[in-house]
Formats: C-alpha cells, structure tokens, sequence
C-alpha cells in the first residue's frame, strides 16, 4: 500500500537518498523502492511545463509564482502514476485503487483562467494560462491510458469522481470569507464510467453516489456487503445478477479478522496534538519562542466550532434540523459575529418547522434602520419562513427582492424557483429555473421544479420527460418520481404510473401525496384485490394527512422551544470582525510578493545555530540582532538573537524592515513554519545527532528554573526528531519559497574548513565576502553533550 504521506518523500541531498515519513509504503521494506519513484518539483522543467503554459518564458518567476504552483500539483500527480505503475508492472495485484488529486488542485489553481475569460481576469493573465485546465485533462487522459494498458481487457474498471467543477459562466468572482469557500466552485455532479467482463455494455447507470462504489466492489468480487454500509450496489451496471448474489450480507467488515492494511491501534504519524503541545512547552522553557498558551486555546476552540458547524451540514443533510439547530445555535453564542452561523441557523430553524424563530433571527441580524440590506440568499430564506406562516405577500415581496441581485449559482436558482413554483408564481418559476439550467445543465434538482412547473400547468408530456431527466441524474429523488407518476396517471399510462408512484412512497414515507394517487389507481381496477389494495393506500394517506396538518400547524405557530440568540452585533461589524480573524481571500487581487530573499539559520535549539552565526560574522556578513540575550554558561560566544522574531506568526511586518536582505536572523525551527508567504527565505539548517540536542536542552532547563517536556531523554529526542522531520518535509515540498543548505554539525565541528566553503558558495560573495575566515570561529572545545 502507497499512502498519501508517500507525497510528503523528499530527498536527503547531502546522502543522495530518499527518506520518507513512516507508515507511507507497507510493507515498510519497500519504502526506499518507492521513494525512488517520487518526482520532485525541481525536476520539473521548462518543457515539461509548455504545454500548459507554452509562454512560460515570459514570466517572471521571482514576483508571480504560479508556474511554482503548477510544477508541485505537476509533479504530485506524477508521482502518484509512477507508483501505480510500478505496482501494476511489477507486483501480484488483484485490486488496485488509485486516487488522483491533480484535476482538483489544478482547477482550483487554474480554472479562473479557462475559456471564457472571466470579467475580473486580465488579458494577459488570461492568455498566459488559459491552456492549463485543458492541458491537465489531456495529461490524465495520457495516464489513463498507460494504465488500462497494464490492466488488460479482462481487468473490471471503476472511473469515479466525487463532484465537478465548474468551469462556464456560472464560476464565483470570488470564494466567501468562509474556511469552506473553495467548495463553493464543485459542480454537485461527479461522474461514473465502468467497463470489464462484470460489467453491462453499454447500459446507464441511475441515481448512483459514492456510498454504492465499495457494495459494488465487493459484489463483483463475489463478496457479501455489510448491512452496516449506506450504499448499495449498482445492479443495473453488473452481469448475470442472481437475487442471491444481493441476499449474502454480513453485519460488519469491521469485525472480521485478518489483515486488512491498517496500522496498529496508537500508531501515530509526525506529531500528534499532545506532542505538538509538549514541544511548544519545550521551546517556551528554553526561551526560543513565546508563550502563545491563550492562541493555542483558541485555535483549538475555532477547530471544535468548525467541527459542530460542518457537522450540522451534515444533519440538514439528512433531515435532521432539530440536531443542526443545536450545533449552530452553540456556535453563534460563542462567536455572534459570524454570520455564516446566523444564516445557516436560521435555514435549520426553518427546516425544522420553527419558521418564525427563523425570521425573528434574520431580522435581529439585519434590522430595517441598518443601511445594510441582506444579501438574496438571506431574503430567500426569510420568503421559506413567510411562505410557512401563511404570509404570501410579504414571501413574494422578499422573493421579488431577492431576484434582482441573485448570485450566478445555479443552486441559488434552483431555490428561487421552488419559492415562486410553491407561491404560484409559475412564469417567475420558470424563468429562474431556466437560468439555472444554463448555469449547470445537470442540476437535478433544476430538472425536478421544472418538472413541476409543467405539471402545474398539466403539460404532462413535458412533466414526464423533465422528471426522467431529474431521476437520470439523481434516482433517488422520491419528488421527481411522484411528479412522473401522476403525468402518466393524467396520461392514462396507469401501469406505468402505478410504478413511478410506488417508487415515490418508498422514498417520501411521510408524504400522503403518491398514497392518494395509487388510491385513484386502484379505484380503476377490477375486482376484490383492487379494492382491497385501494383501501389500504386511502387509510395510509389519511394517516399522513393528518401528520402533515399537525407538522403544517405547528410551523405556521412557529412553536419550538425558546431559542436563545446572543445580541448580534451590525452586519458591517460582523464583516469586520470575521476579516480581521480570517482575512479573506478575493480571486480578483494577486497576492503582492516583493521578490526580496531573505537568509535564515535555523534548526532545533541548541544544535549549533549560535555557532553558525557566529560563522557568518567571522566571514563578513551582517546579522540581525538586538543583544537582548547575552552570552552565557549555555552560549559562551553569545546567541545572536532577534527577538522579534518570536512574534513574526502574528506580526508579519518585522520582515520587512530596510536592509533585511543583506543580514543573517536566527530563526529556530518552529518559525519556518509561520514565516510570511510574500518573501523567498535562504535556510541553513542546522542538524544534530538528537541524543545530544535533547541532553543540551534538558541541562539548559535546569539552569534556566524553568519547565519543559515530560519524558526521558530518549522520549524527549524522539520528539525532537519528528518535529524536525515535520518542518524539513514543510520545507522541502515548499521549493519556491525556500532554498535549503544542511549542514552537519559534528561533520562542521570536524571539518569547519570544508563547510565553510559550502556555505560560503550557497549564500555567495555579496553576503559572505571573506567565507574563509568563518573556520576560525568554530571552538571543538565547545562541542559539548557529545552522543
């Protein structure tokens, strides 16, 4: 098994070998084979970049760093087909499954640029890369090919995607101030190609989604599926299928023994939480960093909130709003300035049949004296809560609002035609669903209101052919087959109605609708049976009505229990609350990158970067320094510390102070993973055998009176060591913002001669004139702790 760490290999240069994180490659003796294979954004050139972007030499790379973007997204993808070949070509396989991320990452790179040209995209930007999405298809396609050549004719393959992306006119001028904005370019709609000696030639498949995959494997490896699985599989697309083949179920995979490729429980990959906590507490007590216990907090309370709020997606999802308005309404007490909270909160509410809680949030968070006005999605929602409290007017005042600044989203049409389909208002129905059909043809949800739309008009034939088209797209639409069935009912295709409409009860139970109609079928049947089964579909339709209007009158009262809502501050302070915590991101503006390089030694503490500093001195280069931290038992030379350095996370600015360019800072390892993106950074880095960098540390907490990480020296080294792997591997999968010199410290402590000259020759004369002076300031004397 190659995992997704097998992308985070990089190459040990100095040894001329890869290394890779534990656990990429199992069984873990193969790990060096595969490492092999990884294909380094370095080695990524020129002419293998032209046919995406063929005048890429017109760039210049040091201020736009898109061509750096596209050559790790380029050589990722490389590597993943380069293992996947291997395996094919070299191993004993009877399953393989390989998981391209490219296509994503390029769209979301890329996409703004692709034909037609957006309005807010410049000419230049636009014709320098608007052959990159085009390209990227074409390169998977390649792959694909290579890869169904190994695989054969009599090898079954699956070719799936979880959505689409959109790629017309209906693309976002911009992602919302939201940590789940990018999402907001995925097209619903994935795809599903499947072709082998299990699989129906030619045949369609209907109303898959991703939970049928894994059932469908299964069964056409002749194995049972667990009655634990949400999916099912895809009996239409597979062979000779025996209802016997759907009957061998087992509880759960979960319980079955055997190896199944997981690690063992506890295994932990890098550092995990606790230990990411542990080494800022050794970092703090050795002085190198500043105490950020309160950011920490809440950074970790900003996960649990994200955490609550997506998972109250996934309630609504599923007809769960009572649990959706739990979550949210916690998250808005926590953070009243988030108005995503406010306006999903209010869409739970209405789902849940609290409509006039919905619409008294709403208008607390914009109140008529604000010169503020909700946005059309927000009207949307307020017309749902109308439209549910009998208050059709004023539904069809906010609707008609909402129309006239609605984004170009086809969902966002989707949902204004329903509002106008259920307020009658058909040829303001239509016209909103047109236009999402234009914006994503393969909305099935368009195709449903649609089809309703001319089911209000008893344009039958027209109905019947818009539903086929949503069920096409979507099978389990219980709406979109009740629509169906009573076109053809109307039609008089009763059989084929009485089908539809049994279909449509199974998946709307609570809907006395297609109860009602089967009810009238059967009427028209001839004898006992007929009426028996008649009776039956008119006592469960009656059951539902009564429901239905005991569900309708609540909704209308609004009842529910009391909501409690914090005050919530003025839409524009909300706005500039959430951009001073999250700052957006606008597609419109490229980030400003100065081109200015900066030099960085860095390392763990106390593996030798006071000495290399004092290296850089000898031989002539100016430093960064404040003198704040003398000279000590622990650094008898001094450290050449900048403290401000320890705030550059949150104050990006001290970077850019006049004739940094030219000086050395001191920078310990933890930092390189906070530094500002709009600098290129020149790193030295300093390593050390970590037995001895955990016993200098240990010694230097005595000395200092203060606390740091629980553990022997053994467990404190261990640590140490995956946080460095961490920041080295952050580093290296980062070539267009670092360049990066190891350097040894007991080969240094050794040969100072030697290394002097490499560093000499990595930072050049104009900042080390006199690189070979630098070995007189290395002290073997000094070289302390010793393994």
């Amino acid at each position: 098994m190659v995992s997704n760490l097998f992308l985070s290999a990089v190459p040990e240069r100095e040894a001329n070998m890869w290394k890779m994180p534990a656990g990429a490659v199992h069984p873990a003796e193969q790990a060096k084979r595969y490492a092999r294979l990884r294909v380094q954004p370095e080695e990524i050139g020129g002419a293998d970049l032209l046919p995406f972007v063929p005048r890429a030499g017109e760039i210049d790379q040091e201020s736009d760093r898109r061509l750096d973007s596209l050559a790790r997204v380029l050589s990722a993808t490389a590597s993943v087909q380069a293992a996947a070949t291997e395996i094919m070509e070299s191993e004993a396989w009877d399953f393989l499954g390989v998981y391209f991320e490219g296509i994503d990452l390029f769209c979301h790179g890329f996409m703004p640029y692709h034909p037609p040209r957006m309005e807010h995209i410049g000419e230049r930007d636009y014709e320098m890369y608007r052959e990159v999405i085009t390209s990227a298809y074409r390169f998977h396609d390649l792959m694909l090919g290579r890869l169904l050549e190994l695989a054969g004719e009599e090898t079954t393959v699956v070719l799936c995607s979880d959505h689409g992306f959109l790629s017309g006119s209906d693309r976002p001028l911009s992602d919302p101030n939201d940590p789940a904005g990018p999402t907001l370019w995925h097209r619903e709609m994935g795809m599903l190609v499947m072709a082998g000696p299990g699989v129906e030639e030619g045949g369609r498949v209907y109303g898959a989604s991703l939970l049928d995959i894994t059932p469908t494997l299964l069964t056409l490896a002749g194995l049972p599926c667990g009655k634990d699985m949400a999916g099912k599989p895809l009996v239409g697309a597979l062979k000779g299928m025996r209802a016997g083949d759907l009957q061998r179920r087992i509880e759960t995979w979960e319980a079955v023994a055997g190896e199944d490729g997981r690690h063992p429980d506890g295994t932990v990959f890098g550092a995990s939480e606790g230990e990411s906590a542990e080494m800022t507490r050794q970092l703090v007590a050795l002085g190198y960093v500043e105490d950020h216990e309160e950011d920490a907090e809440m950074a970790a309370m900003a996960a649990r909130l994200e955490a609550d709020y997506n998972l109250a997606q996934v309630f609504l999802s599923m007809d769960r709003a009572e649990e959706a308005v739990l979550l949210l309404a916690g998250c808005l007490r926590v953070r009243p300035w988030e108005s995503r909270y406010i306006h999903q909160l209010a869409n739970a509410l209405e789902k849940a049949g609290r409509a006039r809680q919905s619409l008294e949030l709403l208008l607390a968070a914009y109140p008529e004296s604000d010169p503020e006005r909700p946005l059309p999605v927000i009207r949307m929602i307020m017309a749902r809560a109308l439209l549910a409290m009998g208050e059709k007017e004023e539904a069809w005042a906010q609707v008609s609002r909402a129309a006239h600044g609605l984004p170009r989203i086809s969902g966002a049409c989707v949902e204004l035609a329903e509002i106008c389909l259920e307020l009658g208002k058909l040829e303001a129905a239509e016209q909103a669903v047109r236009r999402a059909l234009v914006l994503e043809e393969q909305s099935a949800a368009a195709w449903q209101v649609l089809a309703g739309i001319h089911l209000r008009r008893h344009e039958d034939e027209a109905a019947v052919e818009a539903g086929m088209e949503a069920v096409e797209r979507i099978w389990q639409s219980g709406r979109s087959h009740f629509i169906i069935g009573l076109a053809l009912a109307r039609l008089g295709r009763n059989e084929e109605a009485r089908t539809a409409l049994e279909r449509a009860a199974a998946m709307l139970p609570k809907d006395p609708g297609p109860w009602r109609v089967l009810a009238v079928l059967e009427e028209a049947r001839e004898g006992s049976e007929g009426g028996f089964v008649r009776d039956a579909c008119r006592e469960r339709a009656r059951y539902l009505s009564r429901a239905a209007a005991v569900a309708g009158a609540m909704r209308r009262r609004g009842e529910g229990p009391v909501l409690e809502v914090p005050v919530l501050p003025p839409p524009s302070e909300r706005r500039a609350t959430a951009d001073a915590v999250r700052p957006p991101n606008d597609r419109t503006k490229q980030r400003e990158v100065t081109g200015k390089t900066l030099t960085l030694v860095s390392g763990l503490p106390r593996s030798g970067t006071s000495l290399m500093m004092q290296m850089l001195v000898a031989g002539g280069m100016a430093v960064q320094t404040d003198g704040e931290r003398g000279a000590d038992e622990d650094n008898p030379e001094g450290y050449y510390e900048w403290e401000a350095i320890k705030q550059v996370a949150s104050r990006p600015e001290v970077l850019d102070a006049e004739g940094m360019e030219g000086r050395a800072i001191k920078c310990v390892s933890a930092h390189l993973l906070r530094l500002p993106p709009h600098y290129r950074y020149r790193v030295i880095f300093m390593q050390r055998p970590l037995g001895e960098v955990a016993k200098s540390q240990r010694r230097m907490i005595e000395r200092r009176g203060t606390e740091g990480m629980a553990g022997t020296e053994e467990e404190i080294a261990a640590a140490l060591g995956r946080h460095r792997e961490e920041v080295l591997d952050f580093v290296r999968r980062h070539p267009q913002a670092f360049e990066l010199l190891v350097v040894d410290y007991p080969e240094l402590v050794g040969d100072p001669e030697r290394w002097a000259a490499r560093v000499g020759e990595f930072l050049g004369p104009e900042l080390v004139p006199h690189p070979e002076r630098m070995a007189e300031a290395v002290r073997p004397e000094l070289h302390r702790n010793r393994s």
